[in-house]
C-alpha cells in the first residue's frame, strides 16, 4: 500500500491479517518494483492503491503497477 492511502484502507489491511507493505516514499515505483521481487514467491498478492490522493491531489498511473506487477510479481 501507498503509505499516502486513505486511513480506512491502511487499517483494513492491517485486520485482514496479511502481510502489508507500504509504499514509501510515495508513489515510488522503484520501490513497488523491490517489494514485487522481495514478494514473488509469496501466494496471492493485492496491490491497494488510491487512484487519486485526496489530501494532495496527486494520482497513481494504474497501467504503470499492472505492469510492473505481472513483469516482476510473478
Amino acid at each position: 500500500m501507498d503509505r499516502l492511502n486513505h486511513c480506512f484502507a491502511l487499517g483494513r489491511g492491517k485486520a485482514s491479517g496479511a502481510r502489508v507493505f507500504a509504499l514509501n516514499p510515495h508513489k515510488d515505483m522503484n520501490y513497488l518494483e523491490k517489494i514485487f521481487k522481495r514478494v514473488k514467491n509469496y501466494g496471492m498478492k493485492l496491490v491497494a492503491t488510491d487512484a487519486v490522493f485526496s489530501m494532495d491531489g496527486d494520482n497513481r498511473s494504474l497501467k504503470d503497477i499492472v505492469s510492473l506487477a505481472k513483469n516482476t510479481g510473478r
